[in-house]
C-alpha cells in the first residue's frame, strides 16, 4: 500500500514547500512589523490587534509547515471517508427502496 505521506519526506518537495512556507513566514513577519507600528501611532486599536493577532497566527503555522500539513492531511483524509461513507449509505438506501427500478434503469 502507498504510504499517504511520502510526498512530504520527498526531499525536492520537502524544500518545494519549505521555500513557500518561508516566503509566507517572511510575510507574516513584514504584516506583524507593520500592525505594530500601526498600534504604536493609531488611536483605532481594534484593526491592528486583529492584524496582529492573524500575522502571529501565520507566522506559528509557517515555523511549523511540517506539523500542520499532517494535521490538515488527516483532517481531509478523515472529511474524505466520512463522504465516502455517507454517499455509499445514500446509494445503498436508494437500492433498498427502489430494487424494483433498477433493472428498468439498467435495461
Amino acid at each position: 500500500m502507498l504510504d499517504p505521506y511520502w510526498p512530504l519526506f520527498d526531499p525536492l518537495v520537502r524544500n518545494m514547500l519549505s521555500i513557500i512556507f518561508g516566503a509566507i513566514l517572511i510575510t507574516g513577519i513584514g504584516v506583524l512589523i507593520f500592525n505594530l507600528v500601526m498600534l504604536a501611532i493609531s488611536h483605532r486599536r481594534v484593526g491592528p490587534l486583529l492584524g496582529i493577532t492573524i500575522s502571529l497566527l501565520v507566522i506559528g503555522i509557517s515555523v511549523r509547515w511540517d506539523w500542520f500539513v499532517l494535521i490538515v492531511s488527516e483532517i481531509m483524509g478523515g472529511m474524505v471517508q466520512y463522504v465516502g461513507y455517507y454517499l455509499y449509505m445514500m446509494v445503498y438506501e436508494w437500492l433498498a427502496q427502489n430494487t424494483l427500478t433498477l433493472p428498468a434503469i439498467l435495461l
